[in-house]
């Protein structure tokens, strides 16, 4: 899923508009312990935005519910804000606050705090009451896992299903209009990316769709004890 995803043209063939949706639930319920390509996705300047904040967002929900230790992603986020460009990269840096909120690393407070105070700073997606407030829960309720659901982090029921209702399945070669949320297309014109209600498709490539065929059965047949089905 993360080799899908550093491919930009293939990883909008079948995410689409999931990638400001669910995507952050689909890396959850493919995740096979390499904290590695999670890294990647995050450092990849020429992935999307919205899969990198994806990506770091779901380490931080990982090191908190035990399935990366939480001292490696604690030392990863310490050293990713002098990795990242701060006029090029303003989506993951407003995604590294989030984590450092979830996480409840209030001893950081003063490094959010000092990104505000920068005069180029206009990135809305995330405000310093937001922080504070994420960071209270935290605070409030160090193992509760209710402040990462309300970031959409949380495993998909059937990620099979999921990703299913992204690819074509009509045997045209092709999907229909997809008409882009009023979230998705404030993300984007945050980010300074054109906005566009309708996104035309083009046809999946059969080999790449052989190959996300074979990636994602052989993972998520080990994650449900149904068959996977076909998505090709």
């Amino acid at each position: 899923m993360c080799r899908l995803l550093h491919d930009g043209e293939a990883s909008l063939d079948v995410l689409g508009d999931a990638i400001t949706e669910t995507l952050r639930g689909i890396l959850i319920g493919t995740f096979d312990g390499d904290i590695v390509k999670l890294k990647a996705l995050v450092e990849d300047a020429a992935t999307d935005d919205f899969i990198r904040d994806a990506a770091l967002q779901v380490m931080a929900y990982f090191a908190h519910t035990g399935r990366i230790p939480e001292p490696e992603v604690r030392d990863y986020l310490d050293q990713l804000p002098g990795r990242l460009d701060p006029e090029l990269d303003e989506v993951v840096l407003g995604s590294w606050m989030t984590a450092v909120a979830l996480l409840g690393y209030e001893e950081w407070t003063p490094r959010v705090e000092a990104v505000f105070e920068r005069a180029d700073w206009q990135f809305p997606l995330i405000d310093l009451h937001d922080f504070r407030e994420i960071l209270e829960t935290a605070r409030a309720d160090p193992m509760g896992i209710t402040r990462f659901e309300e970031e959409r982090l949380r495993p998909l029921g059937d990620v099979i299903d999921e990703l299913s209702a992204w690819l074509s399945v009509a045997g045209e070669g092709r999907r229909g209009p997809v008409q882009r949320s009023p979230a998705a297309r404030g993300a984007a014109r945050s980010a300074g990316k054109p906005v566009s209600a309708r996104r035309p498709q083009r046809p999946m490539p059969v080999r790449q769709r052989q190959e996300v065929q074979e990636m994602l059965s052989e993972r998520l047949g080990r994650l449900s004890p149904a068959k996977p089905r076909d998505i090709s």
